[in-house]
C-alpha cells in the first residue's frame, strides 16, 4: 500500500503524474526490484493545518476508502486462490506487441512464440485447463497471428478477429463500464477531449483553479503534438 503525504484526495485525482515524481523510487522502483506488485494507494494528504499549541503546520494523511476496500477484496481473493485447484484457475498470459500488425510480436530479441509454448505446456502438466495446444512453437504463432494480434487501422482485419475471440455480453461491459472513473468513461467514449473536459469540471468544483489551468495547457499541448502526428 502507498501513501502519499504531498497530494490531497482530489489533487491526486487531477494530477498527470498520480504518483510524486520524487517518490516513484522508494514507493514503486525499489518494492517491484524486491519482487512485491501490484501497489495500490490507500492513503492520501489532508489539507494542511496549523497545530494550536505549537503553531507548526501538520499534513496528515487519511485512508481513501474504495482504495482499502478494494486491496481487501483483492487479499481475499488471493486466499481464494491458494484453495482452487488449477484446474479451476483462470489465467491470462499476456505478450508484448508493439507496433500493431500481424508480424510484430516479440521483444528485445527473445523467441517469444518458443517461451509462450513452452509456459503453455508447463500449465497443462500443472493441470490447468488449456484446452488443445498447438503441436509447435511455429503453429501457436500461426494462431497467434490469426486469432490474437492488434489490428486497429484495419477494420476487416478487426470483423475477422471479432468472431473468434471469447467476449462478453453488452450488459456485463456495461456494468463494468460504469464502474470506471468518470474521466476515463468519458475518453473512452469522447476520446482526449473528453478526458480534458471531464478533468476540468472536477477540477471547477473542487475549487482547484490553478490545476484546472495546467490541466488544460497540458492537454492543448498534448492534443497539438498529436494533429501534428497526423
Amino acid at each position: 500500500g502507498i501513501r502519499i503525504s504531498k497530494l490531497t484526495k482530489p489533487e491526486w485525482l487531477l494530477s498527470d503524474e498520480g504518483l510524486p515524481w520524487d517518490s516513484v523510487h522508494y514507493q514503486l522502483a525499489m518494492p517491484e526490484l524486491q519482487g512485491i506488485s501490484q501497489p495500490m494507494v490507500l492513503a492520501v494528504a489532508e489539507p494542511p493545518r496549523i497545530d494550536e499549541e505549537t503553531g507548526v503546520e501538520l499534513t496528515l494523511t487519511t485512508p481513501v476508502a474504495e482504495r482499502v476496500n478494494a486491496l481487501a477484496n483483492r487479499m481475499d481473493r488471493w486466499v481464494t486462490l491458494q484453495t482452487k485447484e488449477n484446474s479451476d484457475k483462470r489465467v491470462a498470459v499476456v505478450y508484448y506487441k508493439h507496433p500493431p500488425g500481424r508480424q510484430n510480436i516479440g521483444a528485445d530479441k527473445l523467441n517469444v512464440p518458443e517461451s509462450l509454448f513452452e509456459i503453455l505446456q508447463r500449465l497443462k502438466a500443472e493441470g490447468y485447463k488449456t484446452g488443445e495446444l498447438p503441436e509447435s512453437p511455429e503453429a501457436l504463432l500461426d494462431e497467434i497471428q490469426d486469432r490474437g494480434v492488434n489490428l486497429p487501422d484495419q477494420q476487416s482485419g478487426l470483423e475477422d478477429l471479432a468472431g473468434k475471440v471469447p467476449s462478453v455480453s453488452k450488459e456485463t461491459y456495461l456494468e463494468r463500464f460504469k464502474q470506471l472513473p468518470e474521466a476515463v468513461q468519458a475518453e473512452m467514449q469522447h476520446g482526449p477531449v473528453g478526458y480534458l473536459h471531464a478533468q476540468l469540471k472536477n477540477a471547477a468544483n473542487n475549487g482547484h483553479t490553478k490545476l484546472g489551468n495546467d490541466l488544460l495547457k497540458n492537454g492543448v499541448k498534448d492534443l497539438r503534438h498529436m494533429l501534428r502526428n497526423y
